[in-house]
């Protein structure tokens, strides 16, 4: 009989506690878009007011006008990043531009400005890698014509040798 009596006290505890643990939407709305918007997680944010949207009644919930707020907290976020990114990427630190889109696109993966930012990035990168690539094929041709040129005067002056032409030959087949 005891064993019955706990066992009741125990589940009626528990239907206590969880029902304690429900919160009002309300406040919890307020509180939990707050806190993620203190986090600058703005996609979670949005997903918390569009949620509360669907569940609750309008009358209670201002929610139009915090999915506003959100909506421009969001904007002023994302051309932050996108000068910032800038910035970074024209002093050549393409690491940290990269960085920022991928940090801003994991708090708001469904912005279109930013991924058209990160894509524009990826671009220029390109571009840049590309100039760099021919700039190292121009310097590699210009040191291989100054050595051409100092080995075909080294033969000038020791015509003699054997190790000359051959080497001069193969420097030759190289630069070709």
């Amino acid at each position: 009989m005891r064993l019955i009596a706990w066992l009741c006290g125990m589940l009626v505890l528990s239907q206590l506690a969880g029902c304690a643990s429900l919160v009002t939407s309300h406040g919890d709305v307020n509180e939990r878009v707050d806190r993620l918007l203190d986090q600058q997680e703005y996609g979670k944010a949005l997903a918390v007011v569009r949620d509360a949207r669907a569940t609750s009644p309008p009358a209670i919930v201002n929610l139009q006008e915090m999915e506003q707020r959100i909506q421009a907290q969001v904007a002023i976020y994302e051309q932050q990043v996108i000068t910032r990114a800038e910035s970074a990427a024209v002093v050549g630190e393409w690491g940290a531009a990269f960085e920022l889109y991928r940090d801003a696109l994991s708090r708001l993966p469904n912005s279109a400005l930013l991924r058209q930012g990160e894509q524009e990035l990826v671009e220029r990168h390109a571009k840049y890698a590309a100039m760099l690539d021919m700039d190292r094929l121009i310097a590699k041709g210009e040191w291989t014509l100054k050595d051409l040129e100092i080995s075909r005067l080294a033969e000038a002056k020791n015509p003699s040798s054997w190790l000359g032409p051959y080497s001069l030959k193969r420097k030759i087949a190289h630069a070709d």
